[in-house]
């Protein structure tokens, strides 16, 4: 029986459906234990050389039978698995959702219906629903699963997405409700009282409900039916009907009088206003039915979340107008959906014309056309920047990307480095006051942004403890946990719980006698320091050249600063390597074509150096201590 079941396993899986069927039948003749005869069965519909339709019949027959009570969520998760592979998701999510609503205690159909309720979502664009069950399936995966990882990421990027979608619909909701006439206000009042009374009602009803006694299929053969908690014959001795059970009529008699008052008559339609009987008709659903009886206080109080002054209405409007900003660039930096990036920017340009994000939001939606290969577009928000905003940084990005990385970018690296100098001698709050200064000088858009984040939360754990430490390094995953710096502070809250100290931003502990660190696995950079024997443009556009012929796919930059005042010698980066290994084919590659790198006269040292190391050589002003460190760990 096992060896045919693990057999048509085997066949399953190599997608050989014919052969798996036959196996799964055949364990049938073994007359198993009914959960392996259930899962034959489940399996033989899903394999079966059937049409859908007969195979979807075939597993809502199991459903129907009285026995598969306890795997109905196995059968829903079947059926909506069978729905999804033949294109029907909407139907294939209902089915899902079933599954779960079983509240069967299968751990594994539950994680995979949580985990394929997110894929399907996040691929139908529905991100708030997307980021629920992929916080769920966090949950429900087990440790060893190999997709924890993947579905962590994907919770996080769509953290602040989910956000921003609820505020927009939030605020919206409650301004269009602001707009309607005070008898309209009434009447969704009085409609939003009866869905709660309803809900009172249903929840007492449930309260007072039998929790035991539910007949049960005697799967002994014997075709009787015994009630959970018996001896298995009969009834209990004792029934479970909660109006025998006078503390439970007492407990549903207080829940009543709480809600709807002590004296109640007892007659049809007790709920409604208006009473009157009709015979068998049905009472017409009146908007304003029951309003009348509600008052101004109790109106205030279903409705106190609407804006009613001019400064309420316009802070909604600025709440909305903020989220609508955000989404479209979460959109297209964390999810590269840049349709949905296009869509709402352009929502924002139009409801929020001359909006404070409007250049920003320009900027992306350029980018975002471009994206998409379409040029024409893009072309019309290029020239509307240079019209309007022809100063702004973004406006000259556009014209001149290089000219401005080597400009701009050389003084954000710059001050990073002069931050994190005074951060390393224990000067939080003036290297966080440095950091927060950071925002006003350089924009929102740089590439040390992440860096000047991680280091913010590191400050705010030394300067104020261990609470704000956490929420810091938690805003850091949420808004950059794709990068190293976002993937740093979700390794530190993870050892946090256990750590005595604070932790320095991308440190560990220096070994003893020198200031430099082995990381290999950790992002690294090329270092060249150039003497004075060939000038600095002549340095980059040598680099620049070796790059395009040699790396043209690996995405490096190159930026350049001087590593002592008297600008004798020039330090030109080359940025990033994911390792030390791939920063050490690099120089090894300078190494064998030395005539296309610099030109053969000219004096300089190449070194493969964390990111960290590069820092505290800047620091030194000296390159002489990490040559001897590099001697040692990195020539072979």
């Amino acid at each position: 029986m096992r060896a045919a079941y693990i057999l048509a396993q085997l066949h399953q899986r190599a997608n050989r459906n014919e052969q798996a069927f036959t196996a799964f039948d055949k364990v049938l003749d073994y007359a198993p234990m009914y959960e392996m005869e259930f899962n034959a069965r489940l399996n033989m519909a899903l394999n079966g050389n059937t049409t859908n339709d007969v195979a979807v019949a075939g597993l809502n027959r199991m459903a129907k039978d009285f026995k598969n009570q306890e795997y109905l969520d196995q059968i829903y998760f079947a059926l909506g698995q069978l729905s999804l592979k033949n294109g029907k998701k909407v139907e294939g999510i209902q089915y899902l959702e079933k599954a779960l609503a079983t509240g069967g205690s299968n751990p594994s159909v539950k994680a995979e219906a949580y985990y394929t309720l997110a894929k399907s979502y996040y691929e139908s664009e529905n991100y708030v629903k997307a980021k629920m069950y992929y916080d769920s399936t966090a949950i429900a995966l087990d440790k060893s699963d190999t997709r924890k990882e993947e579905v962590k990421n994907y919770a996080e990027n769509l953290t602040e997405i989910a956000q921003n979608i609820s505020i927009i619909e939030l605020k919206d909701s409650l301004l269009r409700i602001s707009n309607m006439s005070p008898k309209e206000q009434r009447g969704l009042a009085a409609r939003i009282k009866k869905n709660q009374d309803d809900a009172a009602l249903a929840a007492l009803m449930k309260l007072s409900a039998p929790e035991t006694g539910a007949k049960t299929f005697d799967k002994r053969g014997t075709g009787d039916f015994a009630t959970a908690g018996s001896d298995g014959g009969g009834y209990a001795a004792q029934s479970s009907f909660f109006a025998y059970n006078p503390e439970s009529v007492r407990k549903g008699k207080r829940e009543f009088e709480k809600r709807w008052g002590i004296e109640r008559k007892l007659e049809d339609n007790w709920r409604r206003s208006n009473r009157r009987a009709t015979s068998g008709a049905t009472v017409a659903d009146n908007s304003d039915a029951g309003s009348s009886t509600l008052s101004e206080k109790e109106v205030n109080a279903i409705l106190k979340d609407v804006p009613r002054s001019q400064e309420e209405i316009e802070s909604a409007k600025n709440q909305v107008a903020d989220a609508m900003f955000q989404l479209g660039v979460l959109y297209h930096d964390k999810l590269k959906n840049y349709k949905k990036a296009i869509d709402i920017l352009e929502k924002y340009n139009t409801r929020f014309p001359a909006g404070k994000e409007e250049l920003t939001a320009w900027y992306y939606l350029y980018l975002s056309h471009m994206d998409l290969g379409e040029k024409a577009k893009a072309q019309s928000y290029y020239d509307k920047i240079q019209t309007k905003y022809a100063d702004s940084n973004y406006a000259k990005v556009l014209r001149d990307p290089n000219a401005l990385q080597n400009k701009d970018e050389q003084k954000v690296e710059r001050y990073y480095d002069s931050t994190y100098v005074i951060f390393s001698k224990g000067q939080y709050k003036e290297a966080a006051e440095k950091i927060i200064a950071a925002e006003q000088l350089f924009g929102g858009i740089h590439p040390f942004k992440a860096k000047f984040a991680l280091m913010n939360a590191m400050c705010l754990g030394n300067l104020k403890g261990k609470t704000e430490y956490i929420n810091a390094l938690r805003e850091v995953v949420g808004r950059f946990g794709a990068q190293p710096e976002g993937k740093k502070a979700s390794e530190i809250l993870q050892i946090l719980s256990n750590a005595t100290t604070i932790l320095e931003p991308e440190k560990q502990p220096e070994t003893t006698g020198s200031p430099f660190k082995n990381m290999d696995e950790s992002p690294h950079f090329v270092m060249v320091l150039a003497e004075k024997t060939i000038s600095l443009e002549d340095a980059k556009v040598g680099v620049s050249d070796y790059n395009s012929k040699y790396h043209r796919l690996d995405d490096l930059r190159l930026s350049s600063i001087f590593l002592d005042s008297d600008a004798e010698i020039a330090v030109l980066l080359v940025r990033k390597f994911s390792n030390k290994a791939a920063a050490l084919a690099y120089t090894d590659g300078v190494s064998k074509n030395k005539a296309d790198f610099l030109p053969i006269n000219a004096k300089y040292q190449i070194f493969a150096i964390h990111q960290d190391n590069y820092r505290e050589v800047i620091k030194q002003k000296s390159v002489v201590d990490y040559a001897k460190f590099y001697e040692s760990n990195y020539k072979k």
